[in-house]
């Protein structure tokens, strides 16, 4: 089980980055092949570098938010694989002497 949830975040992780890295990639690559004045090319980048930032500030909270539920899962399953088992630490013993 929990391999198999390690896989789906890296899975969603990677979706992500490549998800970041496509929109930079793709965003250069229109700016520096599209001629235009410096003032607006330089507005498109403060314009399209938001959108960017947007973009990742949403997909962070998206796998964050999967993240901590994942999280509460695997937290609920430890708790009810341990509830019902005896401790496992040793009783202390006492080191008084009894009296005869």
């Amino acid at each position: 089980m929990a391999k198999n949830n390690d896989t789906k975040k890296k899975l969603v992780a990677g979706a992500a980055i490549g998800s970041v890295f496509g929109a930079i990639g793709g965003f250069v690559a229109g700016v520096l092949t599209t001629p235009k004045e410096g003032d607006k090319t330089r507005r498109d980048i403060k314009r399209e570098t938001k959108k960017v930032v947007d973009e990742v500030e949403e997909t962070v909270r998206d796998v964050a938010g999967k993240v901590h539920t994942e999280g509460k899962k695997a937290a609920k399953e430890v708790k009810k694989a341990f509830d019902g088992t005896p401790e496992t630490t040793p009783k202390k013993t006492s080191t008084k002497k009894k009296a005869k």
